[in-house]
């Protein structure tokens, strides 16, 4: 929380800009999720449901197609104080 502050955000703010940014990643057209790195097996689309955040660089989401689910660890970038950058740096589908 302190490295944020320092970069002169509000921790009340800060937060929830990256989970809104994450959860807007959920409203997709195409047939795979942007951030998710399996392919729903079900009617369903993938969707990231849960989010926790780490640190100032590291954050854990979790996804499901209502079925099946799975975490993933993901590495974000603030760019110009309003854009993020997300990077999947593992994944995991658990067995159902």
């Amino acid at each position: 929380m302190t490295y944020i502050e320092k970069e002169g955000f509000r921790i009340s703010e800060f937060i929830p800009f990256i989970k809104d940014q994450l959860l807007e990643l959920n409203v997709y057209e195409t047939e795979d999720h942007p951030l998710v790195p399996y392919a729903s097996m079900t009617e369903n689309k993938m969707m990231i449901d849960q989010i926790r955040m780490l640190n100032h660089k590291w954050i854990i989401a979790s996804f499901t197609d209502g079925t099946y689910w799975g975490e993933m660890l993901l590495k974000y970038e603030v760019i110009d104080r309003k854009e993020l950058k997300f990077k999947v740096l593992a994944s995991t589908l658990y067995a159902n």
